[in-house]
């Protein structure tokens, strides 16, 4: 009773209003709240891509507008005021998951109750939160938890055995926050440098390998949880990083035996290891070993989640790699007119129009051979939109218009028979491409295979007609290019959406096509 006075005594000198939420579609509104409920769905429906459209639908000049503004502040308002209490119940969530937001939320509300002064009630959702921190194993939320109490439980006499039991709890548990603390910076300051990095990321192998064996001397002795996550992480990237991709398969397959050896495992952990499984195989070129880990592990994602699409981005690259066409035009149609596609990154979303541009390139060359796609698709296809649905690859300097650049060429290929002004295009572009190339990219390191690819495409002005020296021209090129091997699964720089070697053959393919027709 004690604890239930307090908690009623503190809501009442605070004057509790209503808790405005946006998520009761059943309460009887007022004017106001229809219009947050109004709002809402229409976010939610995709009605509007911008502010200025949603502006104009309730009214306002501008998206400026005082009065649009405010709404906007009130449903933001109200959809964190709902995002307390969303309740993870969602097939394909983990007991860990479900455990966590509840500490999670534990955490904060214990913190709210000791800002007010209900101590009581903070020892008692504080204890909660600690006990299901301590069940999943949770290291970090342990130390978060017991730094607070073992200060509130020192202040009185009366609780000197709490205070001796949680400060027991933060000498057990500190050293391993510690290294969990200190894991946790190298890797930030490694992805960071990684992601800073445009092209081949070789030269970080061995700082990946010294981050690994800087805490390998720990990797039995200290069983938390989030350790073992980030040193098998270290481990796996020592492997990837230096392209031994055999190596990060096992690495890959001893971490999630491992982590499946916890009580409470987060499955968002685990599919860090299996997707990078999954794309080392597809280095190997094991594709169906590939496809089998993805589709296994998709059933264990929210749909629509940031991994759901990297998932089966992973899927459709292995696809593309596998002459499966019917299944990457399945997974390009099914992730770009996904509800959600909107929600991941630019260059992702760019990724998967450069999977479909490619895919219509590939229709054109010979169709019946591929997949039997909806012909309407091809007819509404135009080149020009899908360029200018692409500003991060098309202006990207370094490498990432590469793939852009070359389908361009590629379709004026297929257009030579129907299309005048197709080879004009080809040796303009063509030319444009071989100043960029001597501009831009490093023949001696990164793009050896681009600049070998494009060193190809030289001579199709010359020899487009003469597909017998066209060959012979272009054996020294193709065979310099078999000895490099690309980094499919970094798409930091340069995408080679199909090996090039197999895009030399379309051209050979469709140029014999046309020396015969004459």
């Amino acid at each position: 009773m004690e604890e239930l006075k307090e908690l009623i005594y503190i809501l009442d000198r605070y004057v509790i209003r209503d808790i405005n939420v946006i998520t009761n579609p059943d309460k009887k509104k007022t004017k106001e709240e229809s219009r947050y409920w109004e709002f809402y769905l229409g976010i939610q429906k995709d009605r509007w891509k911008a502010d200025e459209d949603a502006s104009k639908h309730f009214g306002y000049q501008t998206k400026g507008d005082k009065g649009y503004r405010r709404l906007k502040e009130g449903l933001k308002e109200r959809l964190l005021n709902s995002a307390f209490f969303v309740e993870i119940n969602i097939e394909g969530q983990t007991e860990y998951q479900r455990k966590r937001q509840e500490a999670a939320k534990m955490i904060a509300l214990s913190e709210l109750l000791i800002i007010v002064g209900a101590r009581t009630s903070y020892f008692s959702v504080a204890e909660k939160a600690l006990s299901l921190s301590l069940d999943i194993g949770n290291t970090s939320l342990v130390i978060q938890v017991v730094s607070n109490l073992r200060i509130y439980y020192s202040m009185h006499p009366k609780y000197n055995k709490d205070y001796a039991r949680v400060s027991k709890i933060f000498d057990a548990h500190w050293p391993s926050f510690k290294l969990e603390t200190d894991l946790q910076t190298d890797y930030a300051s490694l992805v960071s440098q990684l992601n800073n990095k445009k092209g081949f990321k070789k030269e970080f192998a061995p700082l990946a390998a010294d981050c690994y064996k800087k805490y390998e001397v720990h990797k039995e002795a200290c069983k938390t949880y989030m350790f073992q996550v980030y040193i098998r992480v270290f481990e796996v990237y020592m492997y990837v990083l230096s392209h031994n991709w055999q190596a990060a398969v096992s690495a890959c397959d001893q971490a999630i035996e491992t982590l499946s050896l916890y009580k409470y495992t987060s499955s968002e952990k685990v599919n860090i290891f299996k997707t990078q499984k999954a794309s080392c195989l597809l280095m190997l070129g094991r594709y169906n070993e590939a496809f089998d880990i993805l589709n296994k592990n998709i059933n264990g994602i929210i749909e629509g989640k940031i991994t759901w699409f990297k998932n089966r981005e992973i899927a459709a690259i292995t696809s593309l790699y596998a002459e499966k066409y019917q299944q990457a035009w399945d997974l390009v149609q099914m992730a770009t007119k996904h509800d959600r596609f909107g929600t991941i990154s630019e260059v992702d979303q760019e990724t998967w129009r450069l999977y479909e541009g490619y895919l219509q390139l590939i229709s054109r060359i010979n169709k019946e051979e591929y997949w039997s796609k909806d012909d309407s698709a091809a007819s509404k296809f135009r080149l020009n939109r899908l360029l200018n649905e692409m500003p991060l690859y098309s202006q990207d300097k370094r490498g990432g218009n590469i793939p852009m650049l070359i389908l361009q060429i590629l379709f004026y290929v297929t257009e030579l028979s129907e299309n005048k002004k197709a080879f004009d295009e080809i040796t303009n572009r063509v030319e444009a491409l071989r100043k960029y190339n001597d501009r831009n990219l490093d023949p001696d390191e990164e793009h050896v295979r681009s600049d070998c690819f494009i060193s190809l495409l030289t001579l199709l002005p010359k020899y487009i007609y003469k597909p017998v020296d066209l060959a012979k021209a272009a054996h020294p090129m193709l065979a310099k290019m078999k000895g490099y091997q690309t980094d499919i699964i970094d798409n930091s720089f340069e995408v080679e959406v199909v090996p090039y070697e197999r895009q030399w053959e379309w051209i050979m393919r469709y140029i014999n096509e046309l020396s015969e027709k004459k």
